[in-house]
């Protein structure tokens, strides 16, 4: 029996594994660059599903701001180091914008998922000018993405860090 319910267990934990590894990482500008056009040419079907992959593999990729003196040490947990990765923030009509954190919980990213289907959202942006960077700095250096909610009660799930 003890047998039975292992097998059971890795059968049903291995595909969630392997999911997260059929995304392509993006780590370098050249690549974040492309993942930007190819987004703004999407319609917002495949732009949600763009932003899910992405934060799937971004999860993955332990973000440093600036170029780091020496070598910059792997938390673990993570396959990659980046400099080049949007800054998301969610928002609904009557709200302030919650802005993401950079490195971003894997727990955190199958929320935000969960909620970002094509009823929900109202549009999503994606601008990568020199007014996002005066805006919000360094991090929206590689894009800022604006993600616009219809119900406001769905941004509240999403307003909720955990501890």
């Amino acid at each position: 029996m003890k047998k039975l319910i292992i097998a059971l267990t890795l059968l049903f934990i291995n595909p969630l594994f392997s999911q997260e590894e059929e995304f392509k990482f993006i780590d370098t500008k050249e690549q974040n660059d492309q993942w930007n056009i190819k987004f703004k040419t999407e319609n917002l079907e495949q732009q949600i599903k763009l932003i899910q992959e992405r934060l799937i593999s971004d999860s993955n990729i332990f973000y440093t701001p600036t170029n780091a003196h020496g070598e910059t040490q792997l938390p673990d947990g993570f396959k990659s180091t980046t400099q080049h990765r949007p800054l998301y923030i969610l928002k609904s009509q009557n709200s302030e914008g919650i802005l993401l954190e950079s490195n971003i919980s894997k727990k955190r990213v199958a929320l935000i998922n969960s909620h970002l289907i094509e009823n929900n959202i109202e549009n999503i942006s994606l601008s990568n000018d020199m007014k996002s960077q005066s805006l919000y700095g360094a991090r929206a250096k590689s894009g800022l993405i604006i993600i616009n909610f219809s119900d406001e009660k769905v941004l509240e799930k999403l307003a909720t860090k955990e501890k």
